[in-house]
């Protein structure tokens, strides 16, 4: 709503730190909140067996797997952090190059094959964790460095039919967000039932 300028007097230069700051919290508690989750929802997946779903097992699973979820995600927080720091350093080298040199659009292409490197990083280094994850679960394991481990081992032994399933997964997902983000704003907020439409959109998004 701040990017497409619905409030009035407000704007997104006006209000960048107000927003750089919630976002942080929310992101905060949005990776907490998937960490826990994310439990419930492979130990429902790895154990159904015909077995009816049941609420009692996801919070259980969720549970039971939270303290091993959280040490992974501290694991992928480092890694992410090392490959964000090598772009940032990367991209500080360009610039430099660039102010050096007279011609400019070597170092943009540069910098943008550094962020396409970036983001196939970054989308490798969640893959391995979605499979530790599923691992740890599977298994019931509880050392979760010989997991990733094994999650790094089994993910590059096939590669090909791991990554292309999480990039088509993704696409889709893309696809879906830009649809219903699209069609979102198309309403006009104009009554209670659009605003109530958009809102719902929204959260399905």
């Amino acid at each position: 709503d701040l990017f497409n300028s619905r409030f009035d007097g407000a704007s997104l230069a006006s209000s960048a730190a107000e927003v750089g700051v919630l976002l942080l919290i929310v992101s905060f508690f949005y990776l907490l909140l998937n960490v826990f989750f994310a439990g419930g929802i492979i130990e429902v997946l790895a154990h159904r067996n015909g077995v009816k779903f049941s609420l009692r097992r996801f919070w259980a699973g969720a549970g039971a797997s939270f303290p091993r979820f959280f040490r992974l995600w501290i694991f992928s927080s480092i890694l992410y952090a090392i490959a964000i720091g090598a772009f940032v350093f990367i991209i500080m080298m360009i610039i430099d190059a660039s102010e050096e040199s007279a011609r400019e659009k070597p170092g943009s292409l540069r910098a943008l094959i550094a962020l396409v490197v970036l983001l196939l990083v970054m989308m490798i280094i969640n893959m391995v964790f979605d499979y530790a994850r599923i691992g740890a679960v599977l298994n019931q394991r509880y050392r979760m460095l010989r997991e990733i481990l094994l999650a790094v081992k089994f993910s590059f032994r096939h590669f090909l039919t791991t990554f292309g399933l999480y990039l088509m997964i993704a696409l889709a997902g893309g696809v879906v967000f830009l649809l219903l983000t699209a069609g979102r704003a198309v309403i006009i907020q104009n009554s209670l039932i659009a605003a109530f439409l958009a809102f719902v959109m929204a959260q399905i998004a």
